[in-house]
């Protein structure tokens, strides 16, 4: 991945695509959560990506005790603001938004809270979604990470069959629990 900035005093600065309530340093965030999640290597990579493509275009969720900025919100992007660092990227003030808790504990909820995903993206959701907002799978495809969509297969089933001889086939006695009134046609509507 070729991600490396201008170095030296030349260097490419982030572009911080958002605004929020305050901002931090880098260098000033608390991780709060540990170990909670994992980033494999090709997540990190989408995720570098995304910064430099899009900028800093979220503001971190923090809570702060005393003079600590802990962060509920923004641990992966943390990371990646580190290794782009690393990378001779220059990183600007950050954006965060200070969320209240009474305690430690409380703030831990909250994490909990904030990477809770009660809806889920569905093949069919994204395809509309994509088609509605005129964006190409192939356009976001290497920033983008969705759990509950496999986006290799997606690319592949919006692509369609390449040829004839892809098509799924069936024998001719096949039972058809529907009928088009207009062209007859019939269909299951199950998958065999």
């Amino acid at each position: 991945m070729a991600l490396k900035g201008n170095g030296g005093s030349h260097r490419k600065i982030l572009r911080v695509a958002c605004k929020a309530n305050t901002l931090v340093e880098l260098d000033d965030l608390e991780p709060l959560q540990s170990d909670l999640k994992d980033l494999d290597d090709d997540s990190f990579g989408k995720l570098k990506r995304s910064i430099v493509e899009h900028g800093i275009s979220f503001p971190f969720f923090i809570w702060r005790d005393k003079k600590t900025n802990y962060t509920l919100d923004g641990h992966q992007r943390d990371k990646a603001l580190c290794s782009l660092r690393e990378d001779g990227f220059g990183i600007p003030p950050l954006p965060a938004d200070l969320i209240e808790a009474k305690n430690k504990s409380e703030a831990a909820k909250k994490i909990l809270l904030i990477t809770s995903q009660y809806g889920r993206i569905t093949n069919d959701g994204l395809a509309d979604f994509l088609n509605d907002n005129k964006i190409s799978i192939e356009s976001i495809i290497n920033t983008v990470q969705i759990p509950s969509i496999d986006l290799p297969n997606f690319l592949e089933m919006m692509a369609g069959p390449k040829s004839p001889e892809e098509f799924q086939t069936y024998d001719e006695n096949i039972d058809t629990e529907h009928k088009c009134p207009k062209c007859g046609y019939e269909w299951s509507g199950k998958e065999k």
